[in-house]
């Protein structure tokens, strides 16, 4: 067990810059969006705590989750995987992941 989870940080590890370049462009934005809609909205409402920042993770979540483990595995496969090879893997697993995302929060 210590041997895969040290296999583990060690690739995350290698692949750092890799994957803090997908979160950041995924997520500042995201977080750039969030700021002006709760700038703008009525700040006692329901949605600026709660619905907005559900949302916006409900729409970048899978995104940024389909090109983190595209790039992950690809590099544990020791196959390239670069910033816009993993990117296009997230958008083109995004369905999937929101909707598998969706149905497990349900059945919460």
């Amino acid at each position: 067990m210590l041997e895969a989870i040290a296999n583990g940080f060690m690739l995350w590890l290698r692949n750092l810059p890799l994957l803090s370049a997908l979160v950041l462009t995924v997520w500042l934005p995201s977080n750039i969006l969030l700021n002006y809609a709760i700038s703008q909205a009525d700040a006692d409402s329901p949605a600026t705590e709660y619905w907005i920042p559900i949302g916006l993770e409900a729409l970048f979540g899978p995104l940024c989750l389909g090109a983190i483990v595209y790039a992950l595995d690809q590099r544990r496969q020791n196959r390239p995987a670069g910033y816009f090879q993993s990117l296009r893997a997230g958008f083109r697993f995004w369905g999937k992941l929101f909707f598998t995302r969706l149905i497990a929060d349900i059945q919460l």
